[in-house]
């Protein structure tokens, strides 16, 4: 398992994890694929096995290969896998790479991020 930092989401991919990192090049990469970050969402939630290949992809900056074997991975685990860890990290992407638990700390203090 990978060593997480803030914002970072591990995703079971095979026999393994794979890390989803927030960043500007994954949400325009993903917007731009699927139209928006809510579209992304919806897809997920509805098993589109594309979809958590492409986010997953993507997140992960996989390359070649490793990117092409992506679908096939997902499908042999299972898709049910990837959902929560697709979703928490679509919703840290539109919190600006921020995981949300975060603010709530941040608030409880009397401090907002900014």
């Amino acid at each position: 398992m990978p060593l997480l930092t803030s914002g970072q989401v591990a995703a079971p991919l095979g026999d393994d994890s794979v890390t989803l990192v927030p960043s500007i090049e994954a949400i325009t990469g993903i917007s731009r694929v699927f139209g928006g970050i809510d579209p992304a969402a919806k897809r997920v939630l509805a098993l589109d096995i594309e979809a958590h290949a492409t986010i997953i992809t993507l997140a992960a900056g996989l390359k070649g290969a490793a990117a092409r074997a992506v679908a096939g991975q997902i499908y042999r685990q299972g898709i049910d896998k990837t959902v929560l860890p697709l979703t928490d990290y679509l919703l840290i992407l539109r919190n600006g790479g921020r995981p949300l638990d975060a603010e709530v700390d941040a608030s409880a203090e009397g401090e907002l991020p900014g």
